[in-house]
């Protein structure tokens, strides 16, 4: 990495940078503040790679690379979706989340400049302001934290910008930034080791399942992958049963993170019990069970993007007639079986090529960062849709092409 020092370590160089750097801050930012942001940021990042460069050269780069142009197919396939969809509004307002999948790509096959240095700063400049965000929370939940505990007891949630869950798992990817920062030495290591443990006890006051899942299973794969790399097997070993061990520990620390798993144990023995009214992980259970119903019903086309929440509630209303709050009825909280019941085995088969096939050509050739931002989605797939709404999608893919714009630079250097 060329050494720089002072400000020049955190801030990019030239104007291409700095209109890129920019525009991803927007986003990032967006995250915790404004929807409107991260749309602003994204527009941006599409117009400047478009508009700004030789749209001859991007589009013949674009073609050569077809980690970036198989992001289409998560847009195709929501698309498509319509052909079978009565509620064209509802349809649409999935369309344009889907929008940057179409260009974004095309956009970022322009930015040639992320190299190492200007990677690292992105990195950086994202966990910052997540650490920044998660502090506000924090003093958020003090301020009030004799009502919030006593709401997380029930069922409730600590309150988090946007979704919980979708927040929570932008912490834990900002957690292994900070981890894989430090091994960069981009600044000093003490610093970027406390904001990664100040994150990592965050995540658990939080009490998200999707993110303690997340957090976990990208940790045992990066003590997997540190054996793998340093071939120091003791100190992986011991990495992966502190990583087991934690949890336990923390439960008697933290009570926001005991109440949570009190209150999942209490809900397990209501559902067993057959009451699953007003309960947030019976809810979920519900929902998967309506969409498997969906899709037993419809299983090659599926009933389209824009028609799946009036079939869930539906079908929802047939399987559990004794669910009294309307609300509680909710399409699939399961990518899988979300884009399956939309639409339909050549969907699903789309999507899951569309989200593998970056991961296996670099996953050998890049870093464990960007398998752990694998794991992170493939464990909120099994509990969530994060591709389906604008914060999941656009922390996806902008993530995404960051690290295969800078491996292609490397790659290019290399040659």
């Amino acid at each position: 990495m060329q050494q720089t020092t002072g400000i020049g370590k955190v801030l990019p160089e030239g104007r291409d940078q700095w209109i890129v750097y920019l525009l991803c801050v927007s986003v990032f930012i967006g995250f915790s503040v404004s929807r409107a942001m991260i749309s602003i940021g994204v527009i941006g990042l599409i117009a400047y790679g478009i508009l700004a460069f030789d749209i001859r050269q991007t589009w013949r780069t674009y073609l050569s690379r077809p980690a970036f142009y198989v992001n289409t197919l998560f847009f195709l396939v929501i698309l498509l979706s319509g052909i079978n969809t009565e509620d064209k509004h509802l349809w649409a307002g999935f369309v344009q989340i889907k929008l940057p999948f179409l260009f974004l790509p095309i956009a970022f096959c322009a930015f040639s400049f992320i190299d190492r240095t200007f990677f690292y700063k992105l990195l950086l400049a994202f966990a910052a302001i997540m650490v920044i965000s998660a502090a506000g929370v924090m003093i958020h939940y003090a301020l009030h934290y004799d009502d919030i505990t006593r709401s997380v007891s029930s069922g409730g949630i600590i309150p988090t910008p946007f979704s919980h869950i979708r927040y929570t798992l932008l912490l834990v990817f900002a957690f292994f930034c900070l981890l894989w920062l430090a091994e960069q030495k981009l600044i000093a290591r003490y610093v970027l080791l406390f904001a990664a443990s100040f994150l990592f006890v965050v995540i658990h006051i939080l009490s998200s399942r999707s993110g303690w899942m997340a957090l976990y299973c990208s940790l045992l794969l990066y003590a997997l992958l540190y054996i793998i790399r340093t071939r120091r097997y003791v100190t992986g070993v011991v990495i992966a049963l502190c990583t087991m061990a934690a949890p336990f520990a923390l439960y008697h620390l933290i009570p926001s993170f005991q109440k949570k798993i009190d209150y999942m144990r209490w809900t397990a023995g209501e559902v067993a019990a057959g009451r699953i009214d007003n309960m947030s992980d019976a809810m979920r259970i519900a929902s998967w069970r309506t969409g498997v119903e969906i899709i037993r019903r419809q299983p090659l086309t599926g009933v389209g993007a824009g028609d799946l929440l009036s079939e869930s509630k539906k079908v929802s209303h047939e399987l559990f007639p004794a669910i009294v709050n309307e609300d509680d009825r909710k399409m699939p909280h399961n990518e899988f079986i979300w884009i399956w019941a939309a639409a339909g085995i050549i969907g699903l088969l789309a999507y899951v090529l569309a989200f593998t096939y970056p991961f296996l050509i670099y996953i050998g050739r890049g870093s464990w960062l960007m398998a752990v931002l694998f794991v992170i989605f493939l464990s909120a797939f099994f509990t969530e849709a994060p591709l389906e709404e604008q914060i999941g999608s656009v922390f996806y893919l902008l993530f995404l092409l960051i690290f295969l714009t800078y491996y292609a630079h490397s790659r290019i250097v290399h040659d």
